[in-house]
C-alpha cells in the first residue's frame, strides 16, 4: 500500500482504530493500538489524542465523527 496514492484509505482506517469502543480515550487496548510488537510502549498508548487531532482537522472522518 502506497501511503501517497492512497492517504485517504489510510486516514478513514486510523480513524477506524482510535475510534475504538473497547477502551478509554485515555488508554488503548488490544483492538486498536495494543500488539505485541509494541508490549513496552502499552502504558504510554492513549488514543484519545490521535482522535482528537484526527477530528480538529476533519482528516479522514467519517460525518458522524467530524
Amino acid at each position: 500500500l502506497d501511503v501517497r496514492d492512497n492517504l485517504n484509505e489510510v486516514l478513514s482506517r486510523a480513524v477506524d482504530l482510535v475510534d475504538c469502543r473497547s477502551c478509554a480515550e485515555d488508554s488503548s487496548c488490544v483492538a486498536c493500538l495494543r500488539t505485541y510488537s509494541n508490549q513496552r510502549d502499552h502504558n504510554k498508548l492513549q488514543r484519545g489524542p490521535v482522535l482528537e487531532y484526527l477530528k480538529k482537522y476533519g482528516v479522514g472522518l467519517p460525518s458522524r465523527l467530524r
